[in-house]
């Protein structure tokens, strides 16, 4: 926790999304949700949940959030897994391309 704790950022959600996008690769992080949905790794019971609220807590510029607030952080950052590392562009980049495809089905 002590190598997490020094990864840092402005704010907790920024500390969060700091430590995450250090230690899940973005293949990895599509495959996981916080409890395991969909047979997808669950995040909940696994090491580093303990590990990153421990940094967070024990960060002397930090507040001492609570479980509940990182975890919450934690589900979000998991939930836009799919939108990190140009996810997000490729995705509308493909709609974009379906919509054509479906336009010019119709004329």
């Amino acid at each position: 926790s002590n190598y997490l704790r020094g990864i840092g950022g402005s704010d907790l959600k920024d500390c969060v999304r700091r430590i995450l996008d250090r230690t899940f690769p973005p293949e990895l992080a599509k495959c996981v949700n916080f409890k395991g949905a969909n047979k997808k790794i669950s995040f909940k019971n696994h090491h580093l949940r303990t590990c990153i609220i421990t940094s967070l807590r024990t960060d002397p510029h930090s507040s001492s959030p609570t479980e509940a607030v990182v975890d919450k952080r934690v589900q979000i950052w998991f939930g836009g897994s799919g939108d990190h590392n140009g996810g997000r562009a490729a995705r509308k980049k493909a709609q974009a391309e379906n919509s054509k495809t479906v336009l010019e089905c119709s004329d």
